[in-house]
């Protein structure tokens, strides 16, 4: 279907999806460009698939993925609506709306049937993490380095965030994620399997990265930006980790620090293959 007229009922739908009010009420997120685009043709279910009328050299490939899936419905939009929809400062001429993860669900009774514990590997959980960039650079660390699942407070950044999107670069299929309305409970049902859980804190009882007993099963916290661990996610913990620096840096990028915790967890799953 080709499409001219910005006013269109379907561009307008595909551009009221870079607001989350609009992703939840329709259960669609956009992804763009082409590698993002094509990591979900793979993986997802695609409702609209959307081509710049110059990028001819794209079509031929949408055209088959729509001709395979009937349920895919092929758009190509003129250079003013594509970029109606876009959010990105140069577009690469694709873009997709994609059903909502089935992994990810908004917990708001937290159970054995839809929070199944005992099926996690190494866990990471983000505490109010509520920068985009943040939270989809944590999902490219935690796929990269073998994190199973990922566990977010309710009040973390949109896992379907335009920017959270870009950062992650695709590791949002990679990696089970999971939100939670009560992340303290989550934790607490966590150790209640017999596995630990260390939060990022700077205090005096916290021991130094690389000095704790992690396994594989156990699980880290990163907490919010600028005010960390919440006082009630901090009282569910097995104990406090902090890493080491040197010089006069007090702090790390809470997601260079989650990538430097979690490459700790994993260590010995590297260590194994390695052998």
């Amino acid at each position: 279907m080709y499409i001219s007229s910005r006013a269109n009922p379907t561009v307008k739908l595909l551009a009221s999806l870079s607001q989350k009010k609009h992703r939840d009420e329709r259960g669609l997120f956009l992804l763009e460009g082409d590698k993002l685009v094509g990591e979900a043709l793979e993986r997802c279910e695609i409702v609209y698939l959307a081509v710049r009328e110059d990028r001819s050299d794209l079509t031929e490939r949408a055209e088959a993925y729509a001709s395979s899936h009937p349920a895919c419905q092929l758009l190509i939009l003129s250079l003013e609506c594509f970029d109606k929809i876009s959010t990105e400062k140069a577009p690469q001429g694709i873009a997709a709306a994609v059903r909502y993860l089935d992994s990810c669900r908004g917990y708001t009774v937290i159970d054995e049937d839809r929070f199944p514990i005992d099926t996690f590997g190494p866990t990471l959980f983000l505490d109010g993490l509520q920068d985009p960039g943040n939270v989809g650079a944590v999902l490219r660390s935690a796929a990269a380095f073998g994190i199973t699942d990922v566990v977010l407070s309710a009040d973390s950044a949109d896992l379907y965030h335009p920017r959270t999107l870009r950062a992650s670069m695709g590791a949002l299929f990679l990696v089970r994620t999971h939100v939670v309305e009560d992340l303290a409970e989550a934790v607490r049902l966590f150790r209640l399997t017999g596995r630990s859980v260390y939060a990022a804190m700077l205090s005096p009882e916290a021991a130094p990265l690389g000095r704790l007993p992690l396994s594989l099963r156990d699980g880290l916290i990163v907490g919010n930006e600028g005010h960390g661990i919440s006082p009630a996610v901090a009282c569910e913990v097995t104990g406090e980790v902090y890493i080491p620096m040197v010089g006069n840096t007090e702090s790390l990028n809470a997601s260079v620090a989650a990538s430097v915790l979690i490459w700790e967890l994993t260590r010995t799953l590297r260590e194994g293959e390695a052998k």
